[in-house]
This record gives structure tokens, C-alpha cells and sequence, in this order.
């Protein structure tokens, strides 16, 4: 990600609403609640938490509200000082917030995080080495046994005129790089890493949207039920745009 890119995505993400994109309707809800009921099962109780791409917070402080310690940095400026203001108006003292590059976790000593959730950084990079020198830095600072998790965004994104709108003056198609499941199932391969879960997160319900936002909280339950059940399926993964890969790392 070179230092243009760097400014570009604080142009993008300085003027759109990243506070809200996992809760501001039923269709943008399904990528939230598929994520979190992915790594509930997976977190031991008490787990030292890195968030290296946290946005304004919403994994980094439900892991901290669930008892977590939580270590949330973002290279966004402004997702940084939101992060800190809903820090401070909540009262949460287990997250510790900083702006921080997700390919330089120097700060940070080997090994010592129990769970890293790089859950944004790579679907910016356009750059396969660059991606991979961002995945390793999470993995020199994840324990042996340790939780990885990865998401990047699906190609099929690509066919949404919407991808090609303009945010804060940039394109998104200049800024958001997608990938395939098979090309992202390999490049995890290089780094001697066995995927433990797959998951299509939002499955299909960008193609329902308008119907997912008409459903009450009865109806949507029973979407959520019906999405958890095929979201790996590898037909899912034609159709929906974020993915979720779990991975631990040997020990």
C-alpha cells in the first residue's frame, strides 16, 4: 500500500459512514452476526485480541464487552478518533486504541496475541506480496495455536455497478481489491497455513436486500437460520461479497 493509497483511503473512509455499515439495515446486519457467531466458538474465554484494521471498533469493542483484552488500531485517522470517543463514552477500559499500519506490527513483541483478526487490511492491498507481508506480521505476533482471522472481498463485487461509485472523491474500485476464494485458499497455503472455517458472510442477501429489509425480527431470525446453515457452501460463494477464513497457527 503505497503512501497515495494510504491517503486515498482516508479521502474514502473520511467521508463515508463506516459507524454504521454492519448495522444500518437487515442485509448489512448478516455480515456482523454470521462473523461473531463464526468466532464465538472458536475465542477461548479471556483471550488477548489484536484488531489490526478495527474501523470505528464494533469487533474490537464486542470482543472488550464479552471480557476480552483488545488491542484495536486502524490506519484510518478518522476511524481512530471515533474509536477513541466511543471508548471514552462507554467506559470500556480492556481496549487500548492506536493508529497503526496492519504491515508493520513492530510495536508489538512475537507471539504474544492469543487471537489477530486482520479483517480489512488485505482486500486494499492489490499486491500479492503485499499481502503476504501483511499476514505474516500477524502471524509473527500470534501465538503458536493462535486464532487468525482473514476476510477479503469476493469478485463478485466486480459486477456491482455500485462498486465503481465515488466516496470522498475516490472510486471504490480503486481502493477495495477483490479476490477469489481459490486465489486467497493459496496464497494462505504459501504461508503453511490449514483453513480451519470458510464462510460466505453475507451469503446471498445482497440479491434480497429490498426483501431482507422488510422482514421483522421473526422473519430475519429465520433468514439467519437459513443463511448459517449454507454459507459455506461453495455455491454461496458466487453471489456474496465478504468472506470470513479462520486459520490457527502451528505451534
Amino acid at each position: 500500500m503505497t503512501e497515495v493509497s494510504v491517503e486515498r483511503l482516508n479521502r474514502f473512509y473520511g467521508a463515508y459512514d463506516e459507524e454504521t455499515r454492519l448495522s444500518r439495515d437487515n442485509m448489512h446486519r448478516v455480515e456482523f452476526i454470521t462473523t461473531v457467531h463464526v468466532l464465538d466458538r472458536e475465542i477461548p474465554k479471556g483471550s488477548k485480541i489484536l484488531d489490526v484494521a478495527a474501523g470505528v471498533g464494533k469487533y474490537a469493542l464486542y470482543y472488550a464487552h464479552k471480557g476480552h483484552q483488545v488491542w484495536a488500531q486502524d490506519i484510518v485517522v478518522a476511524h481512530v478518533d471515533r474509536m477513541r470517543r466511543i471508548v471514552q463514552e462507554t467506559g470500556v477500559t480492556n481496549v487500548d486504541v492506536a493508529c497503526g499500519d496492519a504491515r508493520d506490527l513492530s510495536r508489538f513483541e512475537d507471539c504474544v496475541f492469543d487471537v489477530v483478526l486482520c479483517m480489512g487490511p488485505i482486500y486494499h492491498m492489490a499486491d500479492e506480496q503485499e499481502r503476504l507481508d501483511c499476514l505474516r506480521e500477524s502471524l509473527r505476533v500470534l501465538k503458536p495455536g493462535g486464532l487468525l482471522a482473514v476476510t477479503y472481498l469476493n469478485t463478485a463485487v466486480e459486477k456491482d455497478p455500485r462498486f465503481r461509485d465515488e466516496v470522498g472523491g475516490v472510486r471504490m474500485d480503486s481502493c477495495f481489491f477483490p479476490s477469489t476464494p481459490q486465489s486467497v485458499a493459496k496464497m494462505l497455503d504459501r504461508l503453511g497455513l490449514r483453513i480451519q472455517d470458510h464462510v460466505a458472510t453475507d451469503g446471498f442477501a445482497r440479491r434480497v436486500r429490498d426483501l431482507l429489509n422488510q422482514f421483522g425480527e421473526e422473519e430475519f431470525g429465520h433468514w439467519m437460520d437459513f443463511h448459517l446453515q449454507v454459507c459455506r457452501h461453495p455455491a454461496v460463494f458466487t453471489y456474496n461479497y465478504d468472506s470470513l477464513v479462520v486459520c490457527r497457527k502451528e505451534g
